[in-house]
């Protein structure tokens, strides 16, 4: 170890992160946070993304990037790290803060839209009242510096100089680079602080200058250890690059061009010249950043530091993988799905890297991490105190030492991002729980699940297959979103039950809601029913049985009908019903008799083998009212019909109530932990039955050893029409 009174800590923020030491007292550890904006996953030469080109029996990963594989191999590698947003402000401000993006405010990029009708707006200023990493730093007797984007607020009290950093070079509200060249004077007119004059040459590289001014600050505060003025420091260095609009040295760009000329790169084989050139310049920009990765470690070498400097290098959010304003994108960004603004894999998993003392040199680390668990990770590798202030990202200094996945405690890995982007992103929030993932609309409640495990591209949904896992990740990401007080749109609802999946139905949406309070039973009643599904219809759509084309082959029908019997009926059905026909065409235009012709949906519920169960339904004849209508409701247990009601052949045109009830205690034993499924058929007798109202109802009451006790499952039932990125 050097003879000084303090060792220096860097951080590079790109996908990939370098972290140090967890310090019991502080040790003026020097701490530098490099990050890169923009930048896909596997847009580097890492030993994961060469896997994934020898794969596709590409010659190498397309892009160098010599100085972060030479970081990687002098530290950890986290393979499954997330951004805290999909988009750039509210995942720099997560960076600062230690905070999820629902906690601090900043949920979309500054200068992006408010969700219309969301209720509320999103916050443009990192808080004042919130402490920053620098100003725990800068508290603790460090000096600090940001270099580079900020894009951290607007107006008065809104720089970096106003939160905790004494120098800033070319940090702005702005979030993309006013010119990527320096003018005739050697200056950035745009950016604050990065002047021309003396020693500033023309139409010098944006990210060549940002590194220029950040070795310089190091080597400023890495003079004379024994100087009584000389300080441990803290440098925040935040490149523009790789971020739009893209450019980079021509040297780099002949480089790839060749590069790509050459062959060897299947995946590459059916772009067009132009995206061919796009992809070479993004591919010269990342070497760019690299480079500066490359010059800020020498800085540290050539001051005698670089052996008790700590390393971290993450980027902001995925890449950039759509078109915008007919600009191809930079690059594919596989094998991930999708990209920037998008919580798919390719807009969130980021490159991370680690090193520095105490961290395992070359150790590749799978744990899912996310970008404000850097926040204590750095502040703790120096020993500094974490602020008075709730922190919701966790130290991994354990991991970094070699230890086991850290413990999260209550600070699930979730991103939440409650609005569009110019991507093609939409209001979601996704809980990452090792290898599963769960995605789920604030739109309209739909979710996503994925095993990352065999399936990192995204490309099978498995909601419908591990009701139970879906359900418990649906409920911790309920709570999180809670906990951590996040704005949700006013058309969601934050449902910390257990309770609540998607069930699909053939081309058409519903709403499946359940409740756990008991409806009925009161002063002289010995038994309270439970409601555990009622189906409600929300959509004018047309279902598709079997291929049957026609249009009358089965809709949501919305008109009221209204009526009134005195007999039990339903006077009014507010809303749409779903509406079966007597007779169906095919395709060829033939008449298809059939009673089979209906719809089943599973419910999110077993059969218990004790209790009763009610189904209750509302059933009418639609159409000519002279005709002889009837209809058949069944409720099964697996693939066994336990119980069905046949409606009269004489149905009213008004909607009548029915019931039927099923009791559990006199079923086969075979049958208690079986699926509950509910069909609903038209009857034999041809015309057209209305269905509305249907619900189920338990008296049912665990067993000592069973299933448990059948909970109420709240569905919200979507048509999965997963959006585009957009073009």
């Amino acid at each position: 170890m050097l003879p000084r009174r303090f060792l220096p800590v860097f951080v590079f923020l790109c996908g990939s992160l370098l972290v140090s030491q967890t310090a019991t007292a502080q040790n003026n550890n020097n701490v530098i946070l490099f990050t890169v904006d923009d930048l896909g996953w596997a847009d580097n030469d890492l030993a994961y993304s060469q896997a994934f080109a020898a794969q596709r029996n590409d010659t190498d990963s397309f892009f160098e990037t010599p100085n972060l594989r030479a970081m990687a191999q002098g530290g950890t590698t986290f393979t499954q790290a997330y951004s805290s947003s999909p988009v750039c402000s509210p995942s720099r401000a997560s960076l600062m803060l230690g905070q999820t993006p629902g906690r601090h405010g900043i949920t979309q990029w500054i200068g992006g839209p408010d969700e219309r009708n969301a209720g509320f707006s999103y916050v443009r200023n990192l808080p004042l009242a919130s402490t920053t990493i620098a100003e725990a730093f800068r508290g603790n007797g460090y000096a600090t510096a940001q270099s580079g984007k900020w894009h951290l607020g607007e107006g008065n009290q809104a720089t970096p100089l106003d939160h905790g950093f004494d120098e800033n070079y070319g940090g702005g509200p702005q979030g993309t680079p006013g010119s990527w060249y320096s003018d005739n004077n050697g200056g950035f007119a745009w950016a604050n602080n990065l002047p021309g004059g003396t020693g500033n040459p023309a139409r010098e590289y944006l990210t060549d200058r940002l590194t220029r001014d950040a070795v310089s600050f190091i080597n400023s505060n890495a003079g004379n250890p024994n100087a009584a003025d000389n300080k441990p420091f803290f440098l925040n260095l935040s490149h523009y690059g790789v971020h739009t609009p893209i450019n980079a040295p021509q040297a780099l760009r002949d480089k790839y061009e060749q590069k790509l000329a050459s062959g060897g790169y299947e995946k590459f084989d059916s772009l067009t010249a132009l995206e061919k050139t796009t992809l070479a310049t993004y591919a010269a920009m990342v070497e760019s950043v690299d480079q500066s990765l490359g010059a800020v470690r020498q800085a540290l070498v050539d001051n005698g530091i670089d052996q008790n400097t700590t390393v971290a290098f993450i980027s902001d959010h995925g890449g950039l993988a759509t078109e915008l304003d007919r600009t191809p994108p930079p690059n594919l960004n596989g094998p991930l799905r999708n990209g920037k603004g998008t919580l798919y894999e390719g807009g969130i998993r980021v490159p991370v890297l680690i090193s520095g003392p105490g961290v395992v040199a070359g150790q590749v680390n799978d744990t899912p991490i996310i970008g404000h668990d850097l926040f204590p990770t750095l502040l703790q590798s120096a020993g500094v105190a974490l602020p008075n202030q709730t922190i919701d990202g966790v130290d991994l200094s354990g991991m970094l030492a070699g230890g086991g996945p850290v413990d999260r405690g209550d600070n699930a890995v979730v991103i939440h991002y409650p609005h569009r982007s110019p991507q093609g992103g939409f209001p979601s929030g996704a809980i990452i729980d090792g290898k599963s993932k769960l995605i789920q609309s604030y739109d309209h409640g739909g979710i996503e699940v994925y095993n990352l495990a065999n399936d990192i591209s995204e490309t099978t949904d498995l909601e419908r297959i591990d009701l139970d896992r879906t359900e418990d990740m649906r409920v911790e990401f309920h709570r999180y979103l809670d906990r951590t007080n996040s704005p949700v749109p006013t058309t969601f609802t934050i449902d910390t039950r257990h309770a609540g999946k998607s069930i699909p139905v053939a081309n058409g949406d519903f709403e499946l809601n359940a409740v756990t309070d008991n409806l009925s039973g009161g002063p002289g009643t010995t038994t309270a029913l439970r409601e555990i599904a009622n189906w409600t219809w929300v959509n004018n759509v047309q279902l598709n049985f079997g291929g049957l084309a026609n249009p009358d082959d089965g809709m949501l029908n919305g008109p009221d009908f209204v009526g009134t019997d005195g007999d039990g009926i339903n006077g009014a059905m507010d809303g749409p019903q779903i509406v079966y026909f007597g007779s169906f065409t095919d395709t060829l235009g033939n008449n298809v008799e059939s009673d089979l012709i209906g719809i089943e949906q599973t419910l999110d519920a077993r059969l218990i083998g004790n209790g009763e169960y009610t189904v209750r339904f509302a059933a009418a004849a639609r159409g000519d009212q002279g005709f002889l209508v009837d209809g058949l409701v069944r409720l099964l247990a697996g693939d066994t019909v336990i119980g069905e009601f046949e409606t009269p052949e004489d149905l009213p045109g008004l909607f009548r109530d029915y019931q039927f009830i099923v009791d559990a205690s006199t079923l086969d034993r075979s049958l208690v932990g079986q699926s509950l499924k509910i069909q609903l058929f038209r009857g034999t007798d041809g015309g057209k039955v209305s269905y509305d109202n249907i619900r189920l109802f338990t008296t049912a009451i665990p067993e000592p050893g069973s299933f448990g006790f059948l909970t109420a499952i709240a569905c919200f039932i979507s048509k999965r029409n997963r959006r585009k990125s957009k073009a």
